[in-house]
């Protein structure tokens, strides 16, 4: 979950990861991730690797249709 904060900060429980980020640091976020597959790391919080994974939409038959990332 991400919500605003007046400093940024992660929590991670079992396997949900929470982020409070400052005004800068969502901006940051939005700038910099991209839909193109690759590892991002958003300027203000260096400690969160952001890997974005390419993903194929593929129709009833196995057949891919569509490219994400």
């Amino acid at each position: 979950m991400i919500a605003p904060g007046e400093a940024n900060a992660v929590t991670a429980e079992e396997e949900q990861l929470d982020l409070s980020l400052t005004g800068a640091t969502l901006d940051a976020l939005a700038a910099t991730l991209r839909p193109s597959a690759g590892t991002y790391t958003v300027p203000g919080l260096e400690t969160v690797r952001w890997d974005i994974r390419q993903t194929l939409i593929k129709d009833a038959l196995g057949q891919v249709v569509e490219t994400i990332g």
